[in-house]
C-alpha cells in the first residue's frame, strides 16, 4: 500500500517563496511549499525526465491514496448543483487548491482523503 501525504494548506503567497529556515524551524507552517510537492510526486515517481522515466519503468508508479489537507480545484465541476457536498467554508468555485488537483492528476491515486471543508463526501466513480 502506497500513501502520500501533503500537510498544510495552498498559499500562492508562499507557494514559490521559500520560508526562511530560521521561521521554519520555531514555527508550525501552515502552508506547503513547491518542494514539498516535488517531493511527494518524486518519491511517487511522477516526475523526472524521460530518460528517468524509462530506466524507472519496472517500478511501481503513483500511490494507492493521498491525503491532504485542501480539495482539489474544479472537483465541483463533476457534479451538478443539486449533488454537490454541503461546504461550511467556502462556495464550490473558491473552493480547492490548483497545486492538489495538480497532484491528483500526476499520482492518480486510488483514494482521495481532504479535509478543509468540514464535510464528508464521497466522488463518485
Amino acid at each position: 500500500l502506497r500513501v502520500g501525504y501533503l500537510s498544510g494548506v495552498y498559499n500562492h503567497m508562499y507557494y514559490k517563496n521559500r520560508t526562511p529556515a530560521s521561521v521554519r524551524d520555531k514555527t508550525y507552517q501552515k502552508h506547503f511549499e513547491e518542494g514539498d510537492v516535488m517531493a511527494l510526486l518524486n518519491k511517487a515517481g511522477a516526475t523526472g525526465d524521460e530518460d528517468e522515466k524509462q530506466q524507472n519503468s519496472d517500478k511501481k508508479k503513483g500511490i494507492d491514496v493521498l491525503l491532504t489537507c485542501d480539495w482539489p480545484e474544479g472537483y465541483y465541476k463533476l457534479y451538478t448543483p443539486e449533488q454537490l457536498p454541503p461546504t461550511k467554508t467556502k462556495p464550490p468555485p473558491k473552493a480547492g487548491s490548483p497545486v492538489v488537483a495538480e497532484i491528483a492528476m500526476a499520482l492518480a491515486p486510488r483514494y482521495h482523503f481532504a479535509a478543509t471543508e468540514q464535510c464528508f463526501h464521497k466522488l463518485r466513480p
